[in-house]
This record gives C-alpha cells, structure tokens and sequence, in this order.
C-alpha cells in the first residue's frame, strides 16, 4: 500500500505524469536487512507495479544525495559520517568523497535502538526528576503513560 501510494500520489504528482507513467524505481532498504527482507521489497514493489532498478543501503542512498553533485571538495579526500535515527534503529555511515568518486569506509547499526529508546530514557529521567520534585508518580498514571507512548 505505501509503494502504491508513493508510486500514485507521490511520484506522479510531483512529475505531472499519470500513475501508469511511473514504473522505474530505486529502493533503500536498511544495512540490516536480511536477503529475505531484500527479496520482499523487491517482491512487493512489482505488487505495486514498480520495476525495482536495484536496492541501495540507506546510508549509501543518504551519501549519493549528498556528494552526488559536490564539486567543493578541499583538497583530496573528504571523510563524512552520517548518522540516521530513527524510531526503532540506529544505522551510522563513514564515507569518502574525492571529486568523481564515493566510498563506503564503514557501516554499523543497530536494529534495536531508536528514537523511541531516548524518548523512554528521558520520560523516566524526568519522570523520577518530577517525582523527587513534586512527590507525584507520573508512571501510576496510565493516561501520561499511553499519552507517551509507553504501553500503547
């Protein structure tokens, strides 16, 4: 449903072509993927009627938008990390750029840590802090807790 909502509401709009016009796609899975998991995306982007052209690392997707079209670079080889966190993952890239050529120095993640991690760890730290504060629990309240997002 997502590929087929990018491929109709979002890709055609922006392009001024009809649905049926938009066929030819690159997908970025996460460096964790398994070659299961490659297979399904590739499996489910024909579903939505997209001819997957190849699948990119996030990170390496994330390094091409930004060297890509860089001519700025000072003097020789230029390292770049770049750091994605998102709600359930972690994945940190180490690039470098010379004028006309990209390489991946290093990749780690982490599938298991996230935004939604840190959220936890600083609602308990300001949990305890309004605790030790005002004297109330804020974890006895399902309603602050659910708000969070923490038993939902």
């Amino acid at each position: 449903m997502l590929l087929s909502h990018l491929k109709t509401d979002v890709a055609a709009r922006n392009l001024d072509l009809p649905p049926a016009a938009v066929s030819d796609c690159v997908i970025s899975v996460p460096s964790y993927a398994t070659d299961l998991h490659r297979r399904s995306y590739l499996h489910v982007a024909q579903i939505a009627g997209l001819n997957p052209l190849r699948l990119l690392h996030d990170g390496t997707a994330t390094a091409l938008g930004y060297g890509i079209y860089k001519t700025d670079f000072p003097g020789g080889a230029s390292g770049v990390v770049f750091v994605d966190v998102g709600h359930c993952d972690t994945q940190i890239s180490v690039f470098s750029f010379e004028p006309g050529q990209m390489r991946v120095l290093s990749q780690a993640s982490d599938a298991n840590l996230g935004g939604r991690d840190f959220d936890e760890v600083l609602f308990n730290h300001f949990a305890e802090e309004f605790r030790e504060k005002y004297k109330i629990d804020v974890h006895s309240n399902l309603r602050a807790d659910v708000r969070f997002g923490l038993h939902v």
